[in-house]
């Protein structure tokens, strides 16, 4: 499964949102550009609606009041879903009349959907319903009494195995006021997209997920199915550039899990950074709910655990959240070549980012809060600034609208400089003047002789 569109109405700060990609760039890496209050959080919650079941939806227990733009409007969003058999499985609606001919029906070219989602009023503008449909056309083959082949196209409005997950800002192994495994029996199903809903959830049953398959491995054997899953995420996780200072995972306990640096220092993962805690946790989690989504198929590349094969939707908000800017630069390629068939949908503040979609993907700009511009896809010499220029070229961009990324303070020590210089050309320095001169010319080299 992929999303090609998506539409948002009225729902919080968004007024108005059209986003399209082309079918064949669904999979990569798409991010949402935007500053604060831009509606970033926003984006994530509507895609991740739009590929939920009505159950699900209910699950998130959202104050549905609180999603309403303007009270005078309608808030709706719709979105076009691209299936694949191979990977999706879909439920044709039982309301199809096909009689006696059901056991022979063939079902095919079910390659689109249309997911909607609408805020419906009661006559004081208070929400009285959500509508969530999910419809679309798919191919029905019966072969009658007569051996004819006959032909009728109906609607489908149910699905299962369709991937996607979706994460908020705040990813953790552990804190928050509720912990998942607490959580009813529809929380757990539904897991995937908690933490895009609140800052409560954390992502503890990603670790229980590994000591749980460590388990199984010394009560089955090495040879077991659980033992090789679990070899293949450590050499998965393992793998170079994907933690910095070549931090690996050593070793997994009933205790937790013990990781090991480049100088072999061992760390517990409790102790490590936000940064470090973020990424990692997201790059488990997501593993784990692909290997619970596609159980009967094999989702590694290679023996080696080095990429994953399955497809579909993954959802991150605020993406360089905790990170270092080196770190910015590099996490979207390596998920890029970790997950090539997926569909990363991902929101964040930083150019850094966006290069990663370099290697197939779009970058979207949302507009400022509070003004009349519209939200737009990044093309041509923009585009080619952020995803090959420095972060300085970034900037320059209408994207960023930061011709000047100096603080006043520099720009006050470049105005020092230039009187410097100035007077130089007319009377020797002193002895101060000169030292200051030098550390200013260091400072600023592009600018010594201005």
């Amino acid at each position: 499964m992929y999303i090609k569109k998506l539409e948002i109405e009225n729902i919080r700060s968004i007024k108005k949102l059209a986003w399209e990609v082309e079918e064949k760039n669904c999979p990569g890496w798409h991010v949402f550009l935007g500053e604060n209050g831009t509606g970033k959080t926003t984006v994530v919650r509507c895609f991740s609606i739009m590929v939920m079941d009505r159950d699900t939806i209910s699950a998130m227990r959202q104050d549905w009041n609180r999603w309403q733009s303007n009270a005078f409007l309608d808030s709706k969003s719709s979105a076009a879903i691209l299936i694949d058999d191979e990977y999706d499985d879909i439920r044709i609606d039982k309301s199809v009349n096909l009689g006696k001919y059901r056991s022979n029906a063939k079902f095919y070219n079910k390659s689109n959907l249309k997911s909607e989602f609408k805020l419906v009023y009661d006559e004081d503008r208070n929400i009285s319903e959500i509508q969530i449909r999910i419809v679309g056309d798919v191919d029905v083959e019966i072969e009658n009494e007569n051996s004819r082949m006959e032909y009728y196209r109906h609607g489908f409005v149910s699905y299962k195995g369709m991937f996607c997950c979706a994460y908020g800002p705040f990813r953790r192994f552990e804190g928050g006021e509720v912990s998942i495994e607490k959580q009813s029996s529809l929380f757990r199903k539904n897991e995937q997209y908690l933490t895009a809903f609140g800052e409560k959830y954390s992502l503890y049953e990603s670790l229980s997920w590994l000591r749980e398959l460590k388990f199984k491995e010394l009560e089955s054997g090495v040879d077991s199915e659980e033992s090789k899953i679990l070899l293949k995420i450590i050499n998965f996780i393992n793998q170079n550039d994907f933690l910095p200072s070549d931090i690996k995972i050593e070793s997994v306990s009933s205790e937790g899990i013990k990781l090991i640096d480049k100088n072999t220092n061992n760390l517990n993962i409790e102790d490590l950074s936000d940064g470090y805690r973020s990424i990692l946790s997201l790059a488990i989690d997501i593993v784990r709910h692909i290997n619970k989504n596609f159980r009967d198929q094999e989702i590694f590349y290679e023996d080696n655990g080095m990429k994953i094969i399955s497809k579909g939707v993954i959802l991150i908000d605020e993406v360089d959240a905790h990170l270092h800017p080196t770190w910015q630069k590099k996490i979207g390629f390596w998920f890029r070549r970790a997950f090539p068939n997926m569909q990363f949908i991902v929101t964040t503040h930083s150019p850094l980012v966006c290069q990663a979609a370099a290697m197939g993907g779009s970058v979207y700009k949302l507009p400022a809060p509070g003004s009349d511009e519209e939200g737009r896809m990044l093309e041509r010499v923009e585009l080619n600034k952020i995803l090959y220029g420095d972060i300085l070229d970034a900037y320059d961009t209408p994207a960023f609208g930061l011709p000047d990324t100096r603080s006043e303070l520099g720009e006050d020590m470049i105005e020092e400089l230039a009187q410097l210089n100035r007077k130089e050309r007319k009377t020797p320095l002193t002895p101060e003047e000169k030292e200051r001169q030098a550390e200013l010319r260091a400072t600023f080299p592009a600018l010594a002789n201005e």
